[in-house]
Parts: C-alpha cells; sequence; structure tokens
C-alpha cells in the first residue's frame, strides 16, 4: 500500500507539541521515532512491536482499511519488496492527550524515492496508546493534503513576517523586508548587512507555492553569485526552512533555519545542522529581529557571513 510508506514515517522531525506530561509526551515521541526509523530500516519485528494487536490503518482517499497488527505487516512486507530504496521524512504538527494513556499525533509526511523528480505528501492522524509499560501505535489514518485555491492561500501563514525586520548584531546592522508581489501569489525577502555604513552583503529571496510537490519553496539570490532554494513548513508556530546552496566559489553548502514568533514585533532566527560539502559547521548563533518601520529601516534582510548560511 503506497499511501502507507508516507504514514509510517511521520515523525523524522521532533517538533513540538501539547502533552499531559513531560515524561508522557517523550514516550510518546520516542515510539514514533522508533517507528520511522524501523521503517527505514526495514525492520520488520520492530516494527510489528510498536502496532497493538488490533491496529487499524486507513486510507480516507481511497477508502482503503487495513485491521489488525499482521495483516499491516503484512502490507508492509510487500512494500519493501516493490519499493527497497524509498525513505521517509515527517513532521508533527500536535500532540494532544485524550487520557492519560491515549495520545493523538497529527501532521504530515513524505515519501522520498529514486527517479522520483517529486515527494509525496499526505497528511495523517495517528492513536497512540499505553499498554502496561511501553505504548504502540493504535491507529492511522491518512488523506491527501487540502489544495489550496490559489498560491496566495497557500502562502496565508507568511502574512505575520510581512514588513521590515531589523537585528543590531556583529558590528552591523541587519535589515529584512518581506512584502508581496503584485496579485499576492508570491512573497518577496531581500536583505543586506550593513557595517560601518557600508553594505556588505545583499541578497534577495522569491518564496512561492509549488503545486507539483505541495510545499513552500524559496529561491535565494546573493550579490557575491552565491544562490539557493529551500523548503518552508510550519510546524507548533515555528518555521522549519531547509535550505541547500551553491556558494560563489562552487561549494555545496545546507542547513536548516528556525524562525520563531516571539511576539507580534519580534522573531529569533537560528541556523542548525550546517555543512558544507559535507562537513559539519559551528552551530549559527540566534539572532532576534525587531519589527521596524518603514524610515527606521532600509529595505534588506537578516543573513549571516559567506558561509552558506543564506536561505
Amino acid at each position: 500500500m503506497r499511501n502507507f510508506l508516507k504514514v509510517a514515517s511521520f515523525v523524522v522531525l521532533n517538533l513540538g507539541c501539547v502533552s499531559f506530561s513531560v515524561a508522557d509526551e517523550q514516550a510518546v515521541r520516542q515510539v514514533i521515532a522508533d517507528y520511522a526509523a524501523a521503517f527505514n530500516d526495514h525492520h520488520i519485528d520492530r516494527i510489528s512491536e510498536l502496532w497493538s494487536a488490533d491496529g487499524i490503518l486507513v486510507d480516507r482517499t481511497t477508502g482503503e482499511r487495513i485491521t489488525g497488527r499482521d495483516a499491516i505487516v503484512q502490507d508492509l512486507r510487500q512494500v519493501f519488496r516493490t519499493h527497497p530504496n524509498t525513505r521517509i521524512f515527517g513532521s508533527i504538527d500536535r500532540v494532544r492527550f485524550i487520557k492519560p494513556d491515549i495520545a493523538r499525533v497529527s501532521g504530515s509526511v513524505r515519501v522520498s524515492a529514486p527517479g522520483n523528480t517529486t515527494e509525496e505528501v499526505t497528511d495523517f492522524s495517528a492513536l497512540v496508546v499505553q499498554q502496561q509499560t511501553h505504548w504502540v501505535i493504535d491507529t492511522i489514518e491518512e488523506s491527501q493534503p487540502a489544495v489550496p485555491a490559489s498560491p496566495g492561500e497557500a502562502l496565508a501563514d507568511l502574512k505575520d513576517l510581512i514588513g521590515r525586520w531589523v537585528d543590531e548584531a556583529d558590528g552591523g546592522q541587519i535589515v529584512n523586508e518581506f512584502r508581496y508581489t503584485d496579485g499576492g501569489n508570491f512573497v518577496t525577502r531581500t536583505f543586506h548587512f550593513v557595517r560601518e555604513g557600508d553594505v556588505v552583503r545583499r541578497g534577495t529571496q522569491v518564496i512561492g507555492w509549488d503545486p507539483r510537490s505541495g510545499e513552500i519553496r524559496g529561491w535565494t539570490f546573493n550579490t557575491d553569485g552565491s544562490f539557493g532554494d529551500s523548503v518552508w513548513q510550519k510546524a507548533d508556530g515555528k518555521w522549519l526552512i531547509k535550505s541547500t546552496q551553491t556558494l560563489a566559489d562552487g561549494r555545496a553548502a545546507s542547513g536548516t533555519f528556525v524562525l520563531k514568533a516571539v511576539s507580534d514585533d519580534e522573531m529569533t532566527m537560528e541556523l542548525v545542522g550546517h555543512e558544507i560539502e559535507g562537513e559539519p559547521q559551528p552551530a549559527g548563533v540566534s539572532v532576534t529581529l525587531r519589527r521596524s518601520a518603514p524610515e527606521e529601516a532600509e529595505s534588506g534582510e537578516a543573513s549571516a557571513a559567506d558561509d552558506g548560511s543564506d536561505q
């Protein structure tokens, strides 16, 4: 069952959620993380351990329903035979405890397979239950994500970023400006870094909806000749911006920006998992961006030095 691949992965990214207690939340996160890891390892026995005996898998798009752990495991065996190189990635939007021993997990998952130019995306809702001393998956329901009526509608969550944002840091001023293009189907982000009155770094990013991959994407171009692209995903009130970049000297860089609102007029940005040519780089320092009136800031955005840390 193809869609099962997507649902199985729903937590390669551990994002914030609501829990009954810290220990319970960690336990639910762990069982789901273990399940995703077991899927990617084709570890059938471990997958079986993580389902309840009467587990149910439902595909609401096709109406297909698989009942019972044994039937689900058998379906997975077939998946692994026909799609041996498929990898799964995902994010949790929310964990909500219905009772101390029952948690509902919701989010989305993506499947990447060799030869496919786009990733498949699905939404999921799962029930995770406590049985004696351990947690297991009891139900997974999957469905196709809602299709935005327009590219502009798909970018609605970006509205809180619109405006000018300034950070006084690193001996200078980092300035960002987000604005909608005419028609509202794209958002542009311009940025520059001013030190001692001179602009030492400048670039432009275009953010838009990709209907083929079903995700928000960004394309960045810097005045030093470097360029990159990114995927924007919102979860638990934070933007996770997975970025890849070709530096001006031809080296490849990657990393994930975490953009988090502190208030209507303040947000933080941090670069994590930064690599250049596959070599890990020191963790980026979290910067605080504050909304600025037009007369107090020039147009532009925050970016670090010429090390591949632009989005």
